[in-house]
């Protein structure tokens, strides 16, 4: 796990705040099972955990209520990167619906991802890891890392940086851009 980028200390806050903590989970693929992880700690996110896809989120109740009314909310993003797909990044609208949470409530958003850092190219840069997979341990082990203040000491083969129009992804082993 690699933290990058947390210009308001929000990594350091985010384990042990009170308040509603919301899942929300960006899912260019729709696969249930990454909802597990969040759902296994709904101990921790008493603002409740919502599961987004291309067909919209899954739950029940009014999102926009529980984005503003959640003290931290933890914006995880997932894609599988294989052939035939067409891009390593989220659906447009995918990514349109992710700008506009971390637009409107980056100050108390850290964005996970899961996956290649082309999943949050271009979005508003804020607090945020770096997992580079999408295992049931690296959900945990993010969870573990933002919710109960469980070290993260990954280094960046490659990943993401924040730039003048949002984060600037590059990959690669070399750490080239």
């Amino acid at each position: 796990l690699c933290p990058v980028g947390d210009p308001r200390g929000l990594l350091a806050r985010a384990a042990g705040r009170e308040g509603p903590v919301l899942g929300l989970i960006v899912d260019d693929d729709g696969r249930p099972e990454r909802a597990r992880a969040f759902r296994e700690r709904e101990d921790a996110f008493d603002g409740g955990v919502v599961h987004v896809t291309r067909e919209g989120p899954r739950a029940s109740g009014d999102l926009a209520a529980r984005l503003r009314g959640a003290r931290l909310v933890v914006l995880a993003l997932f894609g599988d990167v294989r052939a035939g797909k067409g891009r390593a990044g989220l659906a447009p609208s995918l990514r349109g619906f992710a700008a506009q949470v971390l637009s409107r409530h980056g100050e108390k958003t850290v964005t996970a991802v899961f996956g290649p850092p082309a999943l949050a190219a271009g979005l508003p840069a804020g607090a945020g890891v770096l997992a580079f997979g999408d295992t049931a341990v690296t959900r945990r082990a993010v969870l573990q890392a933002l919710l109960d203040g469980a070290e993260m000491g990954g280094r960046l083969p490659g990943g993401l940086v924040p730039g003048e129009e949002g984060w600037v992804g590059w990959g690669g082993g070399n750490g080239s851009r």
